[in-house]
């Protein structure tokens, strides 16, 4: 689960439910979070005619490409029926707050800001600057006018690109309960059909692009020559394709013309390197901290500036980490203490950062205690979800946001 949802859940989890009572508005079908959050006891709408203003690392629209163009038109055709659509939401729910849980959500801050309610608006991505700066512009503007406070989880990225916006820096959080540095690794193993001196490796990123699978698959093609004992799992590494009609032809004709999908590419280079027996393509499942009991060590080579969850969870567990020297994962990564760093992109130095830490068991296993007491101190749910809480209680103070005793966020 993404790390966007579980954040949310936690944080959710911290309220005081005889002041607050939390209801989520999914964009879209939802997929399969909205039932991930009803399992939770949390009351959950979908809500098709919301839309997005996505240009962070995540996900931008390029002008020079054709499609991404088309898809810039679409997403700004959307944008007033998407403020027209939250404002609707929200006089149907009638909130006491709205907390928004991305930086892309920018037509529903617009609509409840036009509805006069309080808004929390939580900076979990990096913004790219684009072409000429101008989206970026416009986003530091929104996050600087509308919202009653913003929260950043990255120190990086509120000094890299939101230094003069107002909000404060609330670092993401971890459950250690669920994540816990005892749990016994040997039954996943055993699941996965993986030997009790396998060294494992895992990437908890799918086929992410950004996330770093092609450095990352070549990393394991060099370091298995030297290392036959060496194996690594790849969360969502199996997940459905998309079914639309510019999928299926994209997957049809992008490979004629030399340009095939990141899925086409990794498939291949798995073949083609006869990889299969020891990289390990796992289905969506939600017991990550089980995967992560089960591994060595974790890696995390970002090519684009990103706060990883897995690298606080795997603190967390005190497994070390191996990830680049980038934007919010050196933020996360002491390197030589809590793990290694390399630089993004870089295959041949990550295969020599994962040998050092896998040939030397007492050094990962220093690095990992060093992470769990780094984990423990900088990103224990029980502190920081208390921080963002203090915040509705701070905008509640004040009568012209309160009208019920009840307190009503929508996320």
């Amino acid at each position: 689960m993404g790390g966007s949802v579980l954040s949310l859940l936690y944080l959710i989890q911290k309220l005081d439910r005889d002041r607050y009572t939390p209801v989520i508005a999914c964009l879209g079908t939802g997929g399969c979070v909205p039932e991930f959050y009803r399992e939770h006891g949390i009351e959950t709408l979908l809500c098709p005619a919301l839309s997005i203003f996505p240009h962070t690392t995540g996900g931008w629209f390029p002008l020079h490409n054709p499609r991404a163009f088309f898809q810039l038109a679409m997403t700004l055709f959307r944008f007033p029926g998407s403020i027209r659509a939250t404002r609707r939401l929200l006089r149907e729910i009638k909130p006491d707050l709205v907390h928004l849980n991305s930086v892309v959500l920018v037509p529903s801050a617009i609509g409840a800001a036009r509805e006069g309610l309080p808004v929390v608006w939580h900076v979990r991505e990096a913004v790219v600057r684009g072409h000429l700066g101008l989206r970026r512009f416009l986003i530091r503007r929104w996050l600087d006018r509308i919202p009653t406070e913003v929260v950043f989880i990255s120190s990086e990225e509120r000094n890299r690109t939101f230094r003069d916006c107002k909000g404060i820096y609330i670092p993401n959080f971890v459950d250690f309960k669920r994540f816990d540095r005892t749990l016994d690794g040997t039954a996943c193993r055993q699941e996965l059909d993986l030997a009790v001196d396998d060294q494992i490796v895992l990437f908890l990123g799918g086929l992410s692009e950004i996330k770093g699978i092609h450095p990352f698959l070549e990393a394991m093609r060099i370091e298995r020559a030297r290392n036959p004992r060496i194996r690594a799992l790849i969360g969502m590494g199996i997940s459905a394709s998309s079914v639309s009609w510019i999928a299926r032809l994209a997957r049809i004709v992008l490979p004629l013309v030399g340009s095939p999908t990141t899925r086409q590419r990794v498939m291949a280079f798995l073949e083609r390197n006869q990889m299969s027996g020891y990289v390990h393509l796992l289905p969506f499942r939600r017991d990550v901290e089980l995967l992560i009991a089960a591994s060595d060590l974790l890696v995390f080579p970002s090519t684009a500036p990103h706060f990883g969850r897995p690298v606080i969870e795997a603190g967390a567990m005190g497994k070390p980490v191996v990830g680049s020297r980038i934007g919010g994962v050196e933020e996360l990564v002491e390197d030589g203490e809590t793990g290694l760093l390399v630089q993004p992109g870089d295959a041949a130095a990550l295969a020599d950062a994962l040998h050092r830490v896998l040939m030397d068991p007492n050094e990962a296993k220093r690095m990992g205690t060093c992470g769990h007491a780094r984990a423990y101190r900088l990103y224990n749910a029980d502190v920081n979800a208390e921080e963002t809480i203090a915040i509705y209680d701070r905008i509640f103070q004040n009568p012209e946001a309160s009208r019920v005793l009840d307190r009503v966020p929508v996320f």
